[in-house]
């Protein structure tokens, strides 16, 4: 059962932990908290790699014991810790020295190896029963702790704060994974000591172990899963499928129109990818000040476009105000005189959200508003050639 557990779920959890490490390396290494996230990742795979039974058989065939891989293994988690908490204070705001944190991990490292190492000579397994034994899985709890104090910290912080649904509902998964955690490392501290000093340990520690052997592959995939949400983010981004860039689809049409009258407006960026978000604010700041522009051309109405707009069945207030427009850029593109325009005024909306949804019922309206503006254009030539025709 056991080799079966290993052989498939562990095997795949290494498999999709290091996808996700090689392409974070591409993608996520800009700043210090994406590169402790990929360290943090690393570190737990070859965790998991170090206590996987092909490993082990690897380690037997190269004559050395299977126990100096387990016992190498505990510089990698508490490596792993270091970058844990340097992570959970940068997202809390605060700034934890690394040289506090790695240094921690080194002496944390160094106590387990100096418990295995005398193990291993007594011929005691790191995976049975033995005083030295149970002072090396001993020697990760201090750190191990202050990792469940800096998550549990930044998860109360951010709770006190004022979320969305989606992200209180990570930070109280985070606080419950933290405090159970907690409660692990306190509880099978103290039963195994407890034991040990009773002379009866071997269930005790056999629970440590099966816990400590299981606990890289689990831990190692939510990792990996929890890495690799901002990826997915960044791909779904990428192909134009998230929520800002089917936004700024829908004003792509308008916002076509108006700068092919006025190009001055469009600011070119160098040749570097941008958040969607940012590109949507840039097309609306674009479509404003092209629509501050054509109010000088703005007109109102002809009775008969407010008679249709009326009767179309569509958002009369945005009809209205997208055939003023396109009218506008008629009258910008033949360099008609206006004396009778409507004065110009500034958005009326308060942030990002207001103006997509002001612009997006202009844009809605924009090709039937073209098509009224184009009939209320034929009507006025009509009327030009009626009078010179009689003449």
């Amino acid at each position: 059962m056991q080799a079966n557990w290993a052989s498939w779920i562990s095997l795949s959890s290494l498999i999709f932990g290091s996808t996700v490490i090689v392409v974070r390396m591409i993608w996520f290494r800009s700043t210090i908290v994406d590169r402790a996230m990929n360290l943090c990742l690393t570190t737990s795979a070859l965790l998991a790699a170090s206590r996987h039974p092909i490993i082990e058989h690897l380690a037997t065939i190269g004559h050395l014991p299977p126990t100096t891989v387990t016992q190498l293994a505990a510089p990698a988690y508490a490596l792993t810790c270091g970058t844990e908490i340097i992570v959970a204070m940068n997202a809390k705001g605060t700034a934890f020295p690394p040289a506090a944190a790695y240094g921690l991990a080194a002496v944390s490292g160094s106590v387990a190896l100096g418990f295995g190492t005398p193990a291993r000579e007594h011929h005691v397994m790191l995976d049975r029963q033995g005083w030295w034994e149970l002072g090396y899985w001993l020697s990760a709890a201090p750190i191990a702790l202050l990792v469940c104090w800096a998550l549990g910290s930044v998860s109360i912080s951010r709770l006190r704060e004022t979320l969305p649904a989606p992200e209180r509902r990570f930070y109280t998964w985070v606080l419950i994974g933290t405090v159970a955690q907690t409660a692990y490392l306190f509880s099978a501290a103290l039963a195994a000591a407890g034991h040990a000093m009773a002379g009866h340990y071997a269930g005790s520690v056999r629970v440590l172990d099966l816990t400590n052997r299981s606990a890289p592959y689990f831990l190692t995939m939510l990792a990996a899963i929890l890495m690799s949400i901002p990826l997915a983010g960044l791909l779904i981004e990428r192909a134009g499928l998230d929520r800002w860039s089917r936004h700024r689809k829908r004003l792509l049409p308008l916002w076509q129109d108006l700068t092919d009258t006025c190009p001055h407006v469009v600011y070119t960026p160098p040749g570097l990818p941008e958040h969607s978000m940012l590109l949507l604010h840039r097309t609306i700041i674009e479509i404003r000040d092209c629509i501050l522009i054509l109010t000088h051309y703005i007109t109102p109405n002809p009775p008969e476009i407010d008679a249709a707009i009326e009767v179309s069945g569509h958002n009369t207030q945005a009809l209205r105000r997208a055939v003023q427009l396109a009218r506008a850029l008629t009258t910008k593109a033949e360099r008609t005189p206006v004396s009778d325009r409507i004065p110009g005024a500034p958005s009326p909306c308060a942030d990002i959200e207001d103006e997509v949804r002001d612009l997006t019922a202009l844009a809605t309206e924009w090709n039937y508003a073209r098509q009224l503006a184009a009939k209320s254009v034929a009507r006025q030539a009509v009327a030009r050639i009626g009078p010179v025709g009689e003449q």
